[in-house]
């Protein structure tokens, strides 16, 4: 049976597209940036997911995101 999504404003979001809307004010990464990520990082994902990954690097324009379990 499959799942219905919640539809809202107070629906979850898949995390590639809250990190697509915050990163699309970014042109090209540079050092500063990743301080910019870091500053709205809890805010952008949520804190169940803020206690949970946290952005590591940029790598050719990417995002690198470590995760405290691959299961996470």
């Amino acid at each position: 049976m499959a799942r219905k999504r919640k539809t809202g404003p107070h629906a979850p979001e898949e995390l590639s597209d809250i990190l697509s809307r915050v990163l699309s004010r970014v042109e090209k990464p540079a050092p500063d940036q990743m301080l910019q990520i870091w500053e709205v990082w809890d805010r952008a994902v949520g804190p169940q997911i803020a206690e949970n990954a946290r952005p590591a690097a940029f790598k050719k324009g990417m995002l690198i995101v470590t995760v405290s379990s691959a299961a996470f």
